[in-house]
């Protein structure tokens, strides 16, 4: 399989708990209220422009684009700086998500924008394009699945017996289902249950 040698920050984190802080709280809100406020200028722009020409959104898809990346880069400065970003909450699988995968997926998303954005010939070409990119990349997912899939079993063998049947028990230990014992009435109600239960069970 193809190494991955460099793929896109990995997804932003915050502790949202942090917000029931009032001051916290305010914090964001105000910082976000301030960010946002020229972004709803220029919607209001935008909209009184289509309005007074009678045109449609797919004339401004560029400017929405654009308000669009605004509005999430003031949502994510508004956090970083109230909240304080997560650091180490997600953890990206290199293995399993390479730089082609990366690229596979960023062209199907270019395609499908073209063809929501396109009108006429233009939208029908990039429909078919959007299709063509869609079953190349499932191509090569379902690809590099076997491809990781028959790594990790050539691991599993090659490796020292410990250190496989460990990963074996670990594996088995996170798909089983411990089975637990529940009453309507709560968990005491179920472990008085379960003490007379077991006391009529084992009553010499």
């Amino acid at each position: 399989t193809n190494a991955a040698q460099q793929l896109p920050p990995p997804r932003r984190l915050w502790r949202l708990s942090k917000l029931k802080n009032e001051q916290i709280r305010d914090q964001y809100t105000d910082l976000f209220s301030t960010l946002i406020a020229p972004i709803n200028t220029s919607m209001l722009s935008i909209i009184n422009t289509m309005e007074a020409t009678n045109t449609t959104a797919t004339t401004v898809h560029q400017e929405i684009d654009k308000i669009t990346n605004d509005f999430y880069s003031a949502l994510y400065t508004s956090l970083d700086t109230s909240l304080g970003p997560t650091p180490g909450g997600y953890i990206r699988r290199t293995t399993l998500w390479t730089v082609e995968l990366q690229r596979l997926w960023d062209h199907r998303e270019l395609c499908y924008k073209k063809w929501r954005n396109g009108y006429g010939m233009n939208k029908l070409t990039w429909w078919v394009r959007h299709q063509e990119a869609r079953a190349k990349l499932r191509r090569a997912i379902r690809s590099h699945s076997r491809g990781t899939w028959k790594d990790f079993c050539t691991s599993l063998e090659n490796d020292d017996y410990s250190k496989t049947t460990a990963r074996i028990k670990k594996i088995k230990q996170r798909r089983t289902i411990l089975p637990t014992f529940s009453h309507p009435e709560g968990p005491t109600a179920a472990a008085t249950a379960m003490a007379s239960h077991l006391e009529k069970v084992y009553d010499g």
